[in-house]
């Protein structure tokens, strides 16, 4: 039970950047540096699910860097592809942006009830002016008893920082799910998301702790082709994902 609510709120977190990223086509360079941890697991999960991540942003392109205890992951997106790879080892994946959308929206997780409150509530982050936009939904899964998990997002957003030309038209794979209809219709950049499932009372908070708009050196989306192996298509990378899923469950036992 707990590592199949564990698995939903993995898919939904892609959910999330998959949508954010396909919001965007950046026309200036922006640097973002993001804090995670986990509350309302054992405190050792806890600390193992702990991250950072650091994004560059720079005309259609995003790399993301992120680093836990566990492991380390960089992507990089753009137009047409997401490149996947792991700093400390030779494994990489080339995957269509299209394949890769279709892949995470995918019918086993699913949301339904999806409500958007749109509040005056405000606060503080890094000294921009954010405010509070909750979303509540319930999230199920069609190959499993679990359905109907009452679940939450609360985002707090800036207008102050601005990307260029971030508003394009949603894929219509996109449109068939009403999570990620209404994720795209939250107002202004993410300074903090907070993701919340009520059936394990397990809370992801991921707040940018760095930003700025110095220029980004084209090194920074690079791949070194001699360092990797041929890359992996989808399917082979999430056999990929699958070993080393099962590699942390024997480590962590969840």
């Amino acid at each position: 039970m707990y590592y199949i609510i564990k698995k939903k709120m993995k898919k939904i977190t892609t959910l999330v950047l998959l949508t954010f990223i396909s919001s965007s086509v950046l026309a200036q360079s922006l640097f973002v540096k993001t804090e995670s941890s986990v509350e309302g697991m054992p405190a050792m999960v806890a600390k193992l699910s702990k991250s950072s991540s650091t994004s560059f942003y720079k005309d259609n392109r995003v790399k993301t860097e992120i680093k836990t205890m566990m492991f380390s992951q960089v992507q990089i997106t753009e137009t047409d592809k997401v490149t996947i790879f792991n700093s400390a080892e030779t494994n990489c994946a080339i995957i269509t942006k299209a394949e890769l959308l279709e892949d995470s929206l995918e019918n086993d997780v699913y949301a339904t009830e999806v409500q958007i409150e749109k509040t005056n509530e405000t606060k503080k982050i890094l000294g921009y002016d954010c405010v509070k936009t909750i979303i509540r939904y319930k999230v199920a899964n069609t190959d499993s008893k679990v359905v109907g998990l009452e679940s939450e997002m609360t985002f707090w957003t800036t207008t102050a920082v601005i990307i260029p030309k971030t508003k394009q038209p949603m894929p219509e794979l996109m449109k068939k799910n009403a999570l990620t209809v209404a994720i795209q219709s939250v107002e202004g950049f993410p300074m903090q998301i907070e993701t919340w499932m009520k059936a394990n009372g397990v809370k992801t908070i991921g707040t940018v702790t760095e930003i700025n708009t110095k220029d980004i050196k084209e090194s920074e989306f690079e791949l070194d082709s001699k360092k990797f192996k041929k890359p992996m298509n989808l399917k082979e990378y999430k056999k990929y994902l699958l070993k080393k899923k099962l590699e942390s469950q024997r480590y962590t036992g969840y």
